[in-house]
């Protein structure tokens, strides 16, 4: 039950050692928060990879349901299955605060899976992977530069190779472009913050709190 990673990884594992697997999926697709994530510029590799999950979950000869909520009835009607995996994923934490539940604050559900309108200045609570993600998607919008490589970047940024460049400077920096949105990352654990930002590139200009 569920098709995310845990879902699709399980089966894929299963089928591998001559289990019959039936996995169910409410949505139209397979994928879960991975085929939510690649709406983010730079992560449309994911759907090729899915694409590919699907195809060999077939030819081992996974049953896929799509569009089907499970109920106790549809498990126990006509097929006999032995056993039952959970993987139905997680739900995004609210915090407990004034006015969270005002119709203006969203979920990264809501924001990546139903596509839902949203203005020019955006707070993002929380800096995790999801959260800078969202980031991204907010700030670079879907721009063809929203996702460079570290040449493309070094590109833009005037950045060159100190041996051929005096002090690793190209001496003219392209404009680039302005973020879509202004967007607010804001995380209550200032260590937190500095740590995940070790890890990823800056691609778009963010403001912290």
């Amino acid at each position: 039950m569920g098709s995310g990673m845990a879902g699709i990884m399980f089966s894929l594992t299963a089928a591998r050692r001559g289990h019959k697997v039936h996995l169910f999926e409410k949505n139209p697709k397979i994928g879960g928060m991975l085929r939510m994530m690649s709406r983010i510029p730079g992560r449309e590799p994911f759907l090729h990879w899915l694409d590919q999950l699907e195809a060999e979950l077939t030819a081992l000869g996974v049953v896929i349901s799509t569009d089907t909520t499970v109920t106790p009835d549809i498990l126990m009607k006509g097929t006999n299955f032995n056993e039952f995996v959970i993987a139905a994923g997680a739900t995004p934490r609210v915090p407990d605060i004034e006015g969270v539940d005002s119709s203006n604050v969203l979920t990264y559900e809501e924001l990546l899976a139903d596509q839902m309108a949203v203005g020019n200045r955006v707070a993002v609570l929380g800096t995790n992977t999801i959260g800078l993600a969202v980031a991204r998607f907010l700030a670079c919008g879907h721009r063809e530069n929203a996702f460079m490589d570290a040449q493309t970047w070094r590109n833009a940024w005037g950045i060159g190779k100190i041996k051929e460049s005096k002090g690793g400077v190209l001496g003219v920096i392209p404009e680039i472009a302005p973020p879509v949105r202004q967007v607010y990352l804001m995380e209550r654990d200032d260590e937190e913050t500095k740590q995940l930002l070790s890890i990823h590139t800056k691609l778009c200009d963010w403001k912290w709190l």
